[in-house]
């Protein structure tokens, strides 16, 4: 039952460590239009506010959009600003000229303003990452998991070390044992040798 528990709990702690990584590593990559971008690829975990300019995608999805050669009458998503907040939306291109994309509405976009070319969706996945990205639940899901881990392996680190101290001990016991039982068997060997030499001239001395 204890070996059960434990290989679960380090299946448990793969997971937690995974999910860990990948959501602090979305954190620190976040761009200067507020979204998470990892080398050519960028996560939009879709709310409400995100679904109003991507019709494609449901509220809680995630949406993952990848930066490919982007071509006539190809959709893109690009950052667009709303008031003072940036969001993403998309377009048709119907014309590429000196690097920027001509969409069917007419507007001109530059480069440094397109997201991506390719967007895989993944379902429920961004209520999650949502979620995770707010100071509760990053401090729910995160923090303190990783707190929990730490003390563990710092009381399963203790735990080894007094066994393996309890072990060193008990052998340097034995051998001391071993040693004292070794000289006591040679002191005896050497008390009854002593005993045959003496008798051995008492006899000498009589048949003198």
């Amino acid at each position: 039952m204890k070996q059960k528990f434990k290989k679960i709990w380090n299946i448990l702690q793969i997971f937690i460590l995974f999910y860990v990584f990948f959501v602090t590593l979305l954190v620190v990559n976040i761009n200067e239009y507020g979204y998470s971008k990892l080398g050519k690829t960028t996560y939009i975990p879709i709310t409400k506010s995100e679904k109003k300019y991507l019709n494609n995608f449901s509220n809680g999805d995630l949406a993952i959009i990848k930066n490919n050669k982007i071509k006539k009458e190809d959709y893109i998503y690009y950052y667009t600003i709303d008031s003072t907040e940036y969001f993403i939306t998309d377009a048709k291109v119907v014309d590429i000229s000196n690097g920027i994309y001509i969409t069917e509405e007419g507007f001109s976009i530059e480069q440094d303003r397109v997201v991506g070319n390719k967007a895989i969706k993944v379902k429920f996945l961004g209520f999650i990452i949502d979620f995770l990205f707010k100071e509760i639940g990053y401090l729910l899901f995160i923090i303190i998991p990783m707190f929990i881990i730490l003390i563990y392996h710092i009381y399963d680190f203790s735990k080894n070390m007094r066994k393996y101290n309890n072990i060193r001990i008990n052998s340097i016991k034995r051998k001391n044992n071993i040693d004292t039982n070794k000289k006591k068997k040679n002191k005896d060997n050497k008390n009854k040798k002593d005993n045959k030499n003496k008798k051995e001239d008492e006899i000498e001395i009589l048949d003198f």
